[in-house]
């Protein structure tokens, strides 16, 4: 059996996974359009952090200069609050609400998690499909990994600063 990919065939791969994720983080995550239910909403708000997380990492590893810094900052919290928004709305959007409300109801995202979604088609659409457990308990073992990986790094930054 060969398993060899040229480096023509590895270079495609390389550009097509690029190119997919980069569509799924900027079509997917900031649309606005159609419905989610609470295990892909809690997803998207997981996954619309990692700019802002990425921009202070990056920021405290190296010295940027002051206008880059600001502009990387300001990309990410706009990254993060469209991204809110927009899986704010569409989760509305299961619940047969105007997606207008996300801006109101986006200080209490949390209450999104726990209101089940209607279970009927809607006008914006057929009810997403129903997930299993072990995918919700997937979603939390990043979340365990970034929490003691942070509590390290500033208990690190501490004794050294």
């Amino acid at each position: 059996m060969n398993t060899h990919i040229s480096s023509g065939g590895a270079s495609i791969l390389f550009r097509t996974i690029f190119v997919n994720i980069g569509m799924f983080l900027f079509s997917e995550l900031l649309s606005f359009r159609g419905r989610i239910g609470r295990l892909k909403f809690l997803a998207i708000e997981l996954l619309i952090v990692w700019p802002l997380l990425l921009t202070a990492i990056i920021a405290d590893a190296i010295e940027l200069p002051e206008p880059l810094e600001f502009l990387a900052y300001t990309f990410s919290v706009l990254y993060w609050i469209a991204g809110t928004l927009g899986a704010a709305a569409r989760r509305l959007h299961d619940l047969g609400r105007n997606g207008g409300f996300c801006v109101l109801i986006n200080l209490l995202w949390p209450l999104l998690l726990l209101i089940p979604g209607q279970t009927q088609d809607n006008r914006y659409g057929p009810p997403p499909a129903r997930q299993p457990l072990w995918a919700v308990a997937l979603l939390f073992w990043p979340l365990i990994i970034l929490f003691f990986s942070l509590k390290d790094y500033l208990s690190l930054l501490i004794k050294t600063g």
